[in-house]
C-alpha cells in the first residue's frame, strides 16, 4: 500500500498521486438532478458534503485520505475512459473528478455500466466517505 507523504502520493505506475481536490457527486436518475450525493475532498482531509440539502464539513482521518489517493492512484484516472454507459435511461450518473500531476480527470459512470475493478473500488470507497460519519474538527 502506497502512504500519503508531504501530499503527494507514489504508487506503482503513477509517478504521484492525486495533488488537488477530489469531487464526487451522483447525478442523471428520473428527474435528471442526481440523488443529491455531493462530496468534496480538499488535499488536507477538509470535506464537505450535502445530504438532503443541507452542507455538512469535516476532516477524514489520515488512513482513510490515504487509502482513498491510493486507490485512486490504482485507477490510473487518466488511462481511464471519459464515460462508462450502461445505455439506458434514467440510470444514476457517478461523476468523480480527480487532480492529478496538475490536470483534471473526470470519469463518469452509470451505476449499472462495466466499470474497470479499480474505478470500481474508488466510487465504492467515496460512497462510503460520503454516508459515514465526519470528524467534526
Amino acid at each position: 500500500m502506497a502512504v500519503l507523504v508531504g501530499g503527494v502520493l507514489a504508487a506503482a505506475g503513477c509517478t504521484s498521486g492525486a495533488d488537488g481536490p477530489i469531487d464526487y457527486r451522483v447525478t442523471g436518475g428520473l428527474g435528471g438532478t442526481g440523488d443529491g450525493t455531493v462530496l468534496h475532498i480538499e488535499l488536507d482531509g477538509t470535506t464537505t458534503r450535502t445530504v438532503a440539502g443541507e452542507t455538512e464539513t469535516g476532516v477524514l482521518d489520515a488512513a482513510t485520505l490515504a487509502d482513498l489517493r491510493t486507490k485512486i492512484a490504482a485507477a490510473k484516472f487518466p488511462a481511464l475512459d471519459p464515460m462508462y454507459s450502461c445505455s439506458c435511461v434514467d440510470d444514476f450518473v457517478n461523476v468523480i473528478s480527480v487532480q492529478l500531476d496538475g490536470g483534471t480527470h473526470t470519469v463518469a459512470a452509470d451505476t449499472t455500466a462495466e466499470v474497470p475493478a479499480a474505478l470500481e473500488t474508488v466510487i465504492d470507497t467515496l460512497r462510503v466517505i460520503y454516508e459515514g460519519p465526519l470528524d467534526p474538527r
